[in-house]
């Protein structure tokens, strides 16, 4: 009886360890593929020019997002991300508008590009980490470089709007295995951003389900949002921009 009652507290103490594993890896690599539905608009010193409807920058273009998490210990990130946005857009305009520069009239028949560098650097602690996942809260820094350009095909004038910005941000991030003792499937997500006063907003958050394809290989479906309003500290040379759609990744880690 003594013996039994021994055996199931050893049941019970090793049942309630199992979830006391930390995530196994070292390094873990994501490269993405995020098809973007963009919109927002940028503002000169006379005009509000929208990305769709002025610039012809439209829903359907593709861009790549690429990150790498280092542990350097059981409860430690080292998060490094990057994101090149390059959009391009052609339009007829329907009314005049002015950009960098450059007047451009009603009809005129107009090329634009709008390139977005995106760089993430920073550190999360990991308040809960287990077999069945983690929890964890960080920040870091974002630096933005955002330029956007148009030429007209009728008069053949080129016009430029620039914003470079360091963004501070903090947020949270986890991952969960709901399958107890196995790490096939598991659901991930974060968030993180900051209201940076008179300079403007930023937000970034992406739902994921992964799953396992071997011990280091993961393929994962999910949503992505990122929303930005930089500008300077008199409200001018304005870039507000939002981005969602799905993504597409794979995942390595060692």
């Amino acid at each position: 009886m003594r013996m039994g009652r021994r055996a199931q507290i050893a049941v019970l103490l090793l049942t309630w360890c199992v979830p006391c594993f930390a995530e196994d890896f070292r390094i873990e690599f994501t490269a993405g593929y995020w098809s973007l539905n963009p919109s927002g608009h940028i503002d000169t010193s006379s005009t509000s020019v929208d990305l769709r409807s002025d610039l012809g920058i439209r829903g359907g273009q593709d861009e790549g997002s690429f990150k790498v998490v280092w542990k350097p210990g059981a409860k430690h990130r080292i998060n490094f991300e990057v994101i090149p946005f390059r959009l391009d857009g052609d339009n007829t305009i329907t009314r005049t508008i002015e950009f960098g520069g450059r007047t451009y009239p009603i009809e005129d028949h107009i090329t634009s590009s709008l390139n977005i560098d995106y760089v993430f650097g920073g550190y999360q602690y990991d308040i809960v980490n287990n077999a069945r996942g983690h929890f964890g809260i960080g920040g870091g820094i974002a630096y933005v470089n955002a330029k956007a350009s148009t030429t007209s095909q009728t008069l053949g004038l080129t016009g430029a709007e620039q914003r470079q910005v360091p963004v501070p941000a903090i947020g949270g991030e986890f991952r969960f295995f709901p399958i107890p003792g196995k790490n096939i499937f598991n659901i991930n997500g974060e968030v993180k951003g900051i209201a940076q006063g008179s300079y403007g907003t930023f937000i970034q958050a992406s739902a994921n389900a992964g799953l396992a394809v071997s011990r280091f290989l993961r393929v994962q479906a999910g949503f992505n949002f990122a929303d930005a309003d930089v500008h300077k500290t008199d409200g001018s040379n304005r870039f507000s921009v939002r981005f969602t759609g799905p993504v597409f990744s794979v995942q390595l880690h060692d």
